[in-house]
């Protein structure tokens, strides 16, 4: 019995995966709600068989993440994005440095106070 269930796992992720290679032949991009029904599939198929089969591991089937990797959409970093990041970038380190700075005076000048209390 665990054979024919294994077989008939096999057939259905075969047909599965032969549906996301033909997207991918076909250009379909990355991200397309496509794939991600197809990735429900397998996880569905994945997750009734290993009711059956619990010593079954998902990492054995490589093509299982290469379908997952599809899902997500391939992201594009624009010109105003990038020079918002370097922007905030820049912001930040003047405050980190500016802060380091003030931190500095404010000690220095808590020690002076400290000599001139005691008579030094």
């Amino acid at each position: 019995m665990k054979s024919i269930r294994r077989w008939f796992f096999d057939w259905k992720l075969d047909k599965i995966f032969k549906k996301a290679e033909q997207l991918m032949d076909q250009g379909v991009e990355k991200g397309n709600p496509q794939y991600a029904s197809l990735y429900t599939e397998v996880q569905n198929t994945v997750s009734s068989f290993k009711r059956h089969v619990p010593d079954f591991d998902p990492k054995e089937i490589p093509a299982i993440e290469i379908l997952r990797n599809q899902t997500i959409p391939q992201q594009k970093m624009s010109k105003p994005m990038m020079l918002s990041i370097v922007g905030l970038s820049l912001f930040a380190l003047v405050q980190v440095v500016g802060i380091s700075v003030a931190a500095a005076q404010a000690s220095i000048h808590m020690w002076q106070h400290l000599f001139q209390w005691i008579g030094l």
